[in-house]
């Protein structure tokens, strides 16, 4: 969040707006960054809850497999945001694609999830 609201100060973006216009934006480097910024955690806020219920899940049977991929996807997810923040303005946000493994290793944590719900049902 303090990223999130120092990017918006720089772009004067006032509350409660929760992205620069698209004029703005395309004008100036600084809207084009918070747009960016906003994105990438609104794209956290919906993919930390699920990574964290298959970690949550995982851990009970593999937690050595769990804290890696957990890892794996903290990792991938502020390389993420860090990359989208300092994305070029070319409007296609190239720098997220530093953070992709972070959703095959949320994947992989829902996946095994599942198969440890699958056991703990079945036992």
């Amino acid at each position: 969040m303090p990223y999130v609201n120092r990017f918006r100060s720089r772009a004067a973006v006032p509350y409660p707006c929760a992205y620069a216009s698209a004029e703005a934006a395309r004008t100036s480097p600084e809207a084009y960054a918070f747009n960016c910024v906003q994105r990438a955690h609104g794209n956290f806020m919906e993919h930390h809850p699920t990574a964290l219920m298959g970690l949550l899940i995982a851990g009970l049977r593999y937690p050595l497999a769990a804290s890696a991929l957990g890892a794996a996807w903290i990792v991938g997810r502020v390389l993420f945001a860090v990359g989208y923040a300092n994305s070029p303005m070319d409007g296609k946000g190239r720098g997220r694609y530093r953070g992709f493994f972070a959703l095959p290793a949320e994947a992989a944590l829902v996946l095994l999830a599942g198969w440890v719900s699958v056991g703990i049902i079945t036992s």
